[in-house]
């Protein structure tokens, strides 16, 4: 080993201060973390998709093809990006587990359960055009302190729904967006196939945040429970998507009731509701 001379003693003595020791050298940020663990190219696929989609729409004989296929892609998309917010509010919060940053990818395939994920978000769908985003996601929630940030890693989800309706509607709402596919008709589909896609947004936000135990509006609840009503809680959880299936089949009036709301909320955000039902005419073309 090279011992130092006088020069070297100097040098170091000057400049030592300024060397990054291993305190000194930070971590990424947060955001940056969740940014790099984004399936980029996944994501723009997605986008890809729903583009090719709507352009389908120019083509008369195509036009359902082009609206099934928008919002069927555009729903699951919305269903990657509504568990993304779940994650992504957990590993901020502080769950870092690999489960958690595997959901950051934002892949839906991780995020399938058999039951959850296909057999009663389609039920709802092709029934009545009632969305529900039911991926599956396992966080550790030990990891988590605070009843506040477990509220908000439920609400999380619907947050991201409220966000991609949001930029839907801003699509419509610009200028002639829809004015390349040609003709007047087949800008009326593209047209109301996104506000149509909009407006199941709306839809699974309404219906999540219900205070039933097992949806985001329960479990954002949850954690302010005592130990009695937790009991009650859990007991109650299984049967969620059984009690959300009666409640808008069974009791007369609810169903027109959420579909009110959202219709004003497409309102509210300056589009014609007309629209959505256009587009819902269009995607649930078996029942014409």
């Amino acid at each position: 080993m090279r011992m130092l001379n006088p020069d070297d003693e100097r040098f170091l003595a000057g400049v030592g201060t300024h060397l990054p020791g291993p305190r000194a050298q930070r971590r990424p940020g947060v955001a940056m973390e969740i940014v790099r663990e984004i399936n980029w190219p996944l994501w723009l696929g997605f986008l890809a998709l729903m583009a090719a989609a709507l352009y389908i729409c120019r083509f008369p004989n195509l036009v359902t093809v082009g609206v099934v296929g928008f919002v069927i892609v555009g729903w699951i998309f919305s269903l990657a990006l509504h568990e993304f917010g779940h994650a992504a509010t957990a590993f901020a919060s502080g769950d870092r587990s690999l489960p958690t940053r595997r959901y950051l990818s934002g892949n839906p395939l991780l995020y399938l359960h058999p039951y959850l994920s296909i057999v009663f978000p389609l039920l709802f769908l092709i029934i009545g055009g009632i969305p529900l985003p039911g991926g599956a996601v396992y966080l550790n929630r030990g990891m988590v302190r605070g009843r506040w940030r477990q509220a908000a890693i439920s609400l999380a989800g619907p947050a991201a729904n409220v966000i991609v309706g949001a930029l839907l509607l801003v699509l419509v709402r610009v200028g002639d967006a829809f004015s390349l596919l040609g003709t007047a008709e087949s800008a009326l589909a593209a047209e109301s196939a996104v506000v149509f896609l909009a407006a199941l947004q709306l839809v699974a936000v309404v219906l999540n945040l219900l205070p039933i135990p097992g949806l985001d509006g329960g479990n954002a609840i949850q954690p302010f429970l005592g130990e009695r009503d937790l009991r009650t809680f859990y007991a109650i959880q299984p049967y969620a998507f059984i009690i959300l299936f009666a409640l808008i089949w069974l009791v007369p009036g609810v169903n027109d009731f959420i579909w009110s709301l959202v219709y004003r909320g497409l309102a509210l955000g300056g589009v014609e509701p007309e629209l959505a039902y256009i587009g819902q005419t269009l995607f649930m073309f078996w029942r014409r």
